[in-house]
């Protein structure tokens, strides 16, 4: 699904600690269906279409860059160097980095 929305234009997050209960009443689920997953899906925006309450939670996470967590193959390469001069740091797609890992 992150794919087909990606490829479509789409930004989609897949979530988890939804009321299940919550998403089956609202939603109208029928009992003989099962919630297995839960994604948000929308079109990238601005900041300031947000309210100023979520604004402000707007900002970098503390994670750790991407090129100090992710490998390709056997763990000697850093993605930069397996895939050359790509700038992972200015990407914005960071989330929707799909890998082969090379056995």
């Amino acid at each position: 699904m992150a794919l087909e929305g990606s490829s479509r234009g789409y930004l989609v997050h897949g979530m988890e600690g939804f009321d299940y209960d919550k998403a089956r009443k609202v939603l109208q689920i029928p009992e003989d269906y099962q919630i297995e997953a839960m994604a948000a899906i929308g079109k990238h925006a601005t900041k300031e279409k947000l309210s100023a309450e979520l604004q402000k939670k707007e900002v970098p996470s503390p994670r750790r860059p991407v090129k100090q967590i992710v490998m390709k193959g056997k763990f000697e390469k850093r993605i930069e160097q397996a895939l050359g001069l790509l700038d992972l740091e200015k990407s914005c797609l960071i989330e929707q980095l799909f890998l082969n890992v090379v056995r």
